[in-house]
């Protein structure tokens, strides 16, 4: 679904390799969607710009801020939810997490009670926090949940946003192809960063470290209310690192000036004075944290608190300052809450992917065992070494049948010189489970390893695979080779092809949504239920996604958008698409179950 830069292909999603339940949905779709749902995707993709757009949109719908609450206030808050029986945003659970590790568990709790199926939730989380357990209570008890990806943004996608930033598009795009940095339209917070980089110098970040090192410097320049700074800037960058390591490793979320701050909250004068190690004997004073708090790198929060504008920045903030520190290899499972079986927390996993991109020989031992963290981040790896750590790990995993079925992610940066000779041993040592030909497929493609076409062929059109498997590999097929090479499995895909598509259904009417707006329905999940899935505009599972609206209203909306019109709707993530992921049944070719902190539920997209 990817073109060759990394951004969304819209009419290669619709290539008859595809398999039915991988094809994209615009966002304008979850207006008034009349079931609930939880929003995957990795920091920067725009979950919270799309929250704040379809909440406006959903009569009456209220946002519960839980990152801000304790656990009492969590309680009281999610009650009142129920018992006002409108539709609920819940952002930024990851965030939560690090200030009430039994979030989870709290909403379990509250969202499976009966009189909560009543209500339509409206969840959002970075994967690698996801709790795969609570995914599968909301699937027993809220009728219709789904769980969901953004897809990144397509050309046309990317070109609107950068303009927004005041770069020329297609020069600057033109200019990020030619860097190969197209992956950026998975993130269009660090698109149009690089875009505002553009503007400002003429150049391009050398890569993501670089590019978020500029951003966040830029916004540590802009204090508030006219003040002038007074520190340096090599000193406000360390103690806004200091003020990142508090809020990730300590759960306080917001800081204050005043003191005497409430649970959860830290004053500025409670704060540690002591030196950095850069320059000993000059205490931290109370005026210089406020400074920093001063700086655009802080939002203003409740309760005139303030807090960090974006979790990303957090993560990266503390990954700096746990390097400034010089913290040691054997240091750093400890910090990260690394568990016994070598998972990280997945609240860590944006930290230990900075600190991968920042100095990677600090993780080297922590790459394998938590592979699909570290590809669900997003963060690109410095170096081939860990690049092939990642890549031997997932493939280790895809081996069990222990992994997720990432469609529609980049995964080119994962490619490295010894990609296709590490592929091709895979391969002739025998693929034991579906899941590791999907990947090898899927990385095949990703790294342009055109030797292993031959190979490809002949799995896919082995009778023994699955057909969602078996259309991965002739995805990577079509991407690699010519058109000779695809003859011999046109058969078989076509068929495999037909026989999904015959699997959905489309029901003549459904609560809010017009006729223009049928369902489709998967085979039926390991707990005996069909997931309910959304196709636009009237359309069957083989028509183009960017065509659903141009004929009559949206599910739930009645506006009748064009395609342009309802993409802006969605937020500067407009473009984006949303994935929706297949049941666990067919993601491992059987059941699985798949405990464990750093793994996400469902396939990433």
């Amino acid at each position: 679904m990817l073109d060759r830069a990394g951004f969304l292909d819209v009419l290669s999603a619709e290539a008859w390799w595809t398999p039915p339940e991988a094809r994209p949905w615009p966002c304008a779709d979850l207006v008034g969607c009349p079931s609930s749902f939880a929003l995957l995707a990795a920091g920067g993709a725009g979950k919270t710009r799309l929250f704040r757009s379809l909440r406006r949109q959903e009569p009456g719908a209220v946002e519960v801020k839980l990152s801000i609450l304790d656990k009492a206030g969590m309680h009281e808050e999610l009650s009142r939810a129920i018992a006002a029986k409108v539709p609920v945003y819940l952002d930024a659970l990851d965030e939560a997490e690090l200030s009430e590790p039994d979030v989870f568990r709290i909403l379990e709790h509250h969202l499976t009670v009966p009189a909560a199926s009543g209500v339509l939730w409206r969840l959002a989380c970075r994967p690698a926090a996801w709790s795969p357990r609570m995914a599968e209570a909301l699937s027993e008890s809220l009728p219709g949940f789904a769980e969901l990806r953004l897809l990144p943004l397509t050309r046309d996608g990317a070109a609107e946003l950068v303009a927004e930033a005041g770069a020329e598009p297609g020069e600057f795009i033109d200019a990020l192809l030619r860097a190969d940095l197209g992956r950026l339209a998975a993130s269009p917070m660090r698109l149009g960063a690089a875009a505002r980089q553009w503007v400002m110098t003429g150049e391009l970040p050398g890569s993501q470290a670089s590019a978020i090192r500029f951003e966040v410097g830029q916004l540590l320049g802009e204090a508030d209310r006219g003040r002038r700074p007074s520190l340096a800037a090599d000193r406000r960058l360390r103690l806004a690192a200091r003020l990142g390591a508090v809020a990730v490793f300590s759960g306080v979320t917001r800081f204050t000036r005043a003191p005497g701050a409430a649970a959860g909250v830290m004053a500025a004068c409670d704060l540690p004075s002591d030196p950095e190690p850069e320059e000993p004997g000059t205490p931290v004073t109370p005026a210089q944290y406020e400074e920093v708090l001063g700086t655009d790198v802080f939002d203003a929060a409740p309760d005139a608190t303030v807090s960090l504008r974006h979790q990303m920045y957090a993560d990266y903030l503390a990954a700096e300052y746990l390097i400034q520190r010089q913290v040691t290899r054997p240091q750093l499972p400890a910090l990260l809450g690394v568990n016994a079986d070598g998972l990280l927390p997945g609240a860590m996993a944006g930290v230990a992917a900075w600190i991968t991109a920042l100095q990677p020989e600090l993780t080297d031992d922590l790459l394998a065992g938590n592979a699909a963290a570290f590809i669900q981040a997003g963060i690109e790896l410095p170096s081939d070494q860990a690049r092939a750590a990642v890549v031997a790990g997932i493939l280790a995993q895809a081996a069990t049948g222990n992994t997720d079925l990432q469609w529609g992610q980049d995964l080119s940066w994962l490619a490295y010189p010894e990609l296709e000779t590490h592929l091709a041993r895979q391969m002739n040592g025998g693929l034991k489970h579906p899941q590791l030909l999907w990947w090898v497929a899927r990385l095949a493609a990703a790294g342009r390893c055109a030797g292993l076409v031959p190979a490809l062929v002949r799995e896919v059109t082995a009778t023994r695979w699955p057909d969602h498997v078996r259309r991965a590999g002739i995805a990577s097929i079509a991407a690699l080779a010519g058109d000779a090479e695809m003859e011999r499995p046109l058969p078989v895909a076509r068929r495999s092809h037909a026989d999904a598509a015959a699997t959905c259904s489309f029901p003549a009417s459904r609560k809010n949504c017009s006729a223009r707006s049928p369902t489709v329905r998967r085979p039926l999940s390991r707990a005996g239920r069909s997931r309910p899935q959304r196709a636009s505009g009237g359309r069957d599972a083989r028509s183009a996604p960017g065509s659903a609206r141009r004929g009559g209203p949206s599910c739930g909306s009645g506006t009748g958008w064009p395609p342009a019109a309802w993409m802006r709707a969605c937020g500067r993530t407009s473009t984006a698409l949303i994935l929706r992921s297949r049941s666990r049944t067919e993601s491992a070719g059987g059941p699985t179950s798949r405990p464990g902190p750093a793994r996400s539920s469902l396939r990433c997209a």
